[in-house]
């Protein structure tokens, strides 16, 4: 490869991952449907062909800037017996503040028809059969299918809506009972 082909390919990376930001971004605020390739094109400072030309469509745009943040492997590394305290820890701990955050484009994506199946594809192989592989004894899909449900209510509650409990004691007791009740999934 010749000196100007690597330049030309850094630039055309540079360019896909502010392309991806931007989507991220624009994905979690407003959803698929209310982020325009234009728009996403603006924010990234790039022309709008840019996304098809290196995406394929809106839709393979939303792949890659959003599919890759849905994972759950932080939290199942590990010794499994300790799962359900490492989820409170999370949910409970100090949150993040994201620009880009992956559950609230999906959550704001889900009546997208466009991109609904898929979603829902990706959602039960990133976090209920990739939990339901780390889990060990009977029913591990339906068990990994109820933890899932429970962090997710947890999410959109504490990380998503900020309805976090009142003050540090009952904090503690909630965070407690969630990291027992994942944990009963957990073990079966």
């Amino acid at each position: 490869m010749t000196e100007a082909e690597k330049q030309t390919r850094r630039g055309a990376e540079a360019t896909s991952a502010v392309i991806i930001q931007a989507a991220a971004e624009l994905f979690s605020a407003r959803g698929y449907d209310g982020s325009s390739t234009r728009d996403i094109a603006e924010k990234a400072g790039v022309n709008v062909a840019l996304i098809n030309r290196y995406f394929g469509s809106k839709a393979g745009l939303f792949d890659a800037a959003i599919v890759p943040m849905l994972t759950i492997h932080g939290l199942v590394e590990g010794d499994m017996a300790g799962f359900g305290e490492r989820v409170a820890a999370y949910y409970f701990g100090a949150l993040p503040d994201k620009t880009a955050d992956p559950i609230l484009a999906v959550l704001r994506s889900t009546g997208s028809a466009e991109i609904a199946e898929s979603l829902r594809a990706t959602l039960r192989a990133k976090f209920v059969d990739e939990l339901a592989s780390n889990l060990d004894g009977h029913d591990a899909t339906a068990r990994a299918a109820m933890i899932i449900m429970q962090i997710a209510g947890v999410d959109v509650m504490v990380r998503v809506l900020r309805v976090l409990p009142g003050d540090e004691g009952e904090r503690e007791a909630i965070k407690d009972r969630f990291a027992k009740s994942i944990q009963q999934f957990v073990d079966g």
